[in-house]
């Protein structure tokens, strides 16, 4: 009887990915989802870097730091 190895990624790392192709998504508006529902673009231009820079408020409570936008922004 073969066995067989299946290796599988963490749940973490599945839900990294799939996060950040859904930011991907909204960013570039390929689905419909408002972008400033979620995120906005830091305004600073007079550093280098990426002028698709996302920027998210400081969450007011503890609920909102598990949030989409809060996950997705620091990656």
């Amino acid at each position: 009887m073969p066995t067989h190895t299946i290796s599988l990624d963490a749940l973490e790392l599945r839900r990294l990915c799939c996060d950040l192709i859904m930011c991907y998504k909204i960013v570039f508006n390929i689905v419909k989802l408002e972008f400033t529902d979620f995120f906005s673009f830091i305004p600073v231009t007079a550093t280098r870097g990426d002028p698709y820079r996302l920027f998210v408020p400081f969450p007011k409570n503890s609920t909102r730091k598990n949030f989409f936008a809060h996950r997705v922004v620091k990656p």
